[in-house]
Formats: C-alpha cells, structure tokens, sequence
C-alpha cells in the first residue's frame, strides 16, 4: 500500500496478488512528469522474487504493471531483483539488478550483476549478464557516464563462500564496471583496499567525473566501518577519496549534489552509544574537503587492479501484465467505496470523559457494522497513522479541529469502503 497526501486529499493505493509478498521499493521520477516505481513481487513463481515495475501518471494513476518471468527463458531456480532504474531519452528504461541462485542445497549466497533494457511501454527488449568478479557480485548502483554508457559498481565477496554461513563471513571488496552504450564491459576494477569495502552510491558530476560513496573499515586514521566519498574520471583513475565519521561504524546510505553542493548522508554511533545510531550528513563540495576534524584522506589506500571482463546477452524475460490496482481518493466530507451496500463502514469517535474531546484526554475511535474488513489504515489528522487496529485510541497533542480518515478492505470479498470526519479538541 502507498499513501500520498495533496492538499485536502489523500490518495491510497496499492496492489496485492496473491497472498505472498509486494517488495516495492522507491518511485522515481521520469520524463513526461510520470513516475516509475521499482521492486520485486514473490509468489509469481513459486516462493521466488521476480523483477516488477509500475509506471505512473503525474496524479499517481497506474499506466503499466509488470513482471518479467525469467523462469520462461531461463529457469525456475533462482531469483531476480532490481536496485535502480536510469531512463533514456528515448524514454527507454535502463534497469541494474542481479541474479541470485543457490548451490550444493544451501540458500541463496550467489549473486551475479543484471542489466535490464526496458521499452516506454514496459516491455523487456534484453538482458545483459555481467561476468562475475567472485562467488557473490552485488551490484549496488550505477550512472550514466558522458559517453552515452554507465558505470556499474557495488562489492563483491572472495574466499571460501562454500556455503551459506560461510559467505557471511568472506572478504568483500568494492569493484566499478564501465559499459559503453551497448553495455558491453569497457573495463571493470576491483578493489584491493584492506578490510571489507563496498561502493553503495555513484553519480556524475560532469565532465567526465563521478562522485562513489560506501564504506570502508579501519582505513585512515578512524577505527570501525567508516563512510567514504571518492571522485574518480572516466578511466577509473582515483582522483581523491576521504572518509569521514570517527571510531564506530558509519553507514553511507545515500549521495546526491545540488548545485556543485554535495550532500553525503546515513548512521553512525561514533558519537554516542555502540547500540545507538544516530543521523549523520556531510555537506561539501566536488574536493570532499569539510572544515571538521572528522574526516580524513583516505587516497592512498584505493589502489584498484584491472579485471578482464565481459557481458553476455542472454534470452528476454517475457513481460506480464499484472491488472492495474485502484485508485481511492478520500476526500473530506465524503463516504466512497466500490460496493457500499454490501461494505458499510459506520466509524464514531468519543473521548474517555465523555462527548467533548479535551485536551490530554485520550480520543477513542470505533469502527462498527464492518465484519467484513481485513485491512483498516487510519489518519488522525495530524500528521500521525495507524494500520490494522479496529477501535483505536488517539492523543492529540494541541485544540482545534482535526479531519480523520479511515479506509477498509477486503481483498478476497472485493470490498473496500472509507469514511472521513471531523474531531474537535478543546483546549
């Protein structure tokens, strides 16, 4: 279920197929004012993930749905997944996941990099498989680069991973592909940095120049997994790299520049509790220098070595069109369902000292002559939500008066109902 609020009106929707699991993950925005949501569904094939993307309009209102069954082309053994999505200026999608499958009757501990070419109308054009750099290569992000192809880059795990467990624990070491525009492998790098590295974010900057983030461990003059920001050319020649953080462990979780600012962002417990993570965010520009003593050059430790690689096309994953799920707008004031004789929802609020609601007096809702309901989502009105209780209760926090949204369904009966009401807190 995703939920998006514009002015007065909030929009659910979502999509259930079956009873295993949605994977979605984030929407990005595209050309044309649309918007493309990526992730994986289970159950399509067997227990397995399966790539999925989802296309929107500008008002949220699904154009395609779909899935690309490899078990058609390929086997059923095995999963698919999908970690970022590039758009062409043809509207052509360029999609990076990877390819995970077990051995010797352990779990899923392999991994190899994927590229997807996808059409503007959903359509899968071609598969391209990366060689691998080890048992398991994880891509994690990719970029356009100035000559029309991309640099994919992520870790990879070397060792003896033999077994499940046992990949856990191997070494990992950060590696940068460059593909032209055919995706055909230019050269590919792997990273000789001491302890486990991984490269996480890459964008470009211009001029031949790309900004990679990740984490290293105990490089520099810091102890503990340190978050990383290297600029590198088109060549893969390193240009300068610092970490940044202190002792503890300080997780990159994204990377992105605005206006030649560069904004480095993620967790740390460096300055708290081990148990503890905190926000951390780097602000500074394409020399990775800050004016704080918590951050170091870290250059001299990442020395790459040259991998002889190539990619290989492999037969298209058939696309599936899965039915586009709805729309439901709440607007205040209104009662809306697809079936509402057969779905009724009668929702009333009290307080615990009687019909006015005070403030610090806890608000009580309940949702009555509505046995059919398996899934109930609420908005209080102010700002706070709750899913999957049926008579809630609810403290607000200042007086005034509040629009509360309730919203029921039932897959399986094709029901779904909602209401919207006004709550007034007296100070």
């Amino acid at each position: 279920l995703l939920m998006s609020k514009v002015g007065s009106t909030i929009n659910a929707f979502g999509f259930n197929s079956g009873t295993f699991q949605d994977r979605m993950k984030w929407m990005k925005k595209t050309k044309g004012n649309t918007l493309i949501q990526l992730g994986e569904y289970q159950g399509l094939i067997g227990l397995l993930n399966t790539v999925t993307l989802i296309k929107y309009d500008a008002n949220l209102n699904p154009i395609w749905n779909n899935y690309y069954d490899h078990s058609q082309t390929m086997n059923n053994e095995g999963e698919r997944y999908i970690y970022d999505i590039h758009e062409r200026d043809d509207s052509s999608i360029v999609g990076l996941g990877a390819y995970s499958w077990a051995s010797n009757g352990t779990k899923f501990q392999n991994v190899r990099a994927r590229l997807f070419e996808i059409d503007s109308l959903g359509v899968m054009q071609k598969v391209i498989a990366l060689d691998t750099l080890g048992l398991f290569t994880r891509p994690m992000a990719f970029c356009p680069t100035d000559s029309g192809g991309y640099l994919v880059a992520g870790y990879t795990k070397t060792g003896p991973a033999l077994n499940y467990q046992a990949s856990f624990s191997a070494s990992e070491d950060m590696f940068i592909y460059k593909l032209d525009s055919q995706l055909n492998v230019v050269w590919a790098k792997q990273g000789l940095i001491t302890g486990n590295d991984r490269i996480l974010k890459i964008i470009s900057i211009g001029n031949d120049e790309y900004l990679m983030a990740g984490n290293v461990n105990s490089v520099g003059s810091f102890t503990g997994q340190n978050a990383f920001l290297s600029k590198i050319n088109g060549d893969g020649k390193v240009i300068w790299a610092k970490s940044y953080g202190g002792n503890g462990d300080d997780e990159v979780d994204n990377l992105m520049i605005e206006n030649g600012t560069v904004f480095l962002s993620g967790s740390t417990n460096s300055f708290s509790s081990p148990t503890t993570k905190d926000v951390f965010l780097v602000k500074t520009d394409t020399s990775g220098i800050v004016n704080d003593t918590c951050y170091d050059d870290i250059a001299s430790f990442f020395v790459f070595q040259d991998r002889i690689k190539t990619s290989s096309q492999l037969p298209v994953y058939p696309t599936v069109s899965c039915p586009l799920f709805n729309n439901l707008n709440i607007v205040a004031g209104s009662l809306t369902g697809t079936s509402q004789e057969q779905c009724p929802l009668c929702v009333t609020s009290f307080s615990g000292q009687g019909i006015d609601v005070c403030l610090n007096d806890s608000t009580y809702f309940s949702s009555s002559q509505a046995p059919w309901l398996d899934s109930i989502h609420w908005s209080f009105g102010d700002g706070q939500y709750l899913v999957g209780n049926t008579n809630p209760s609810h403290l607000y926090s200042s007086s005034g008066i509040y629009s509360v949204n309730v919203y029921a369904s039932n897959d399986s009966l094709n029901c779904e109902d909602s209401a919207t009401f006004d709550v007034q807190v007296f100070a």
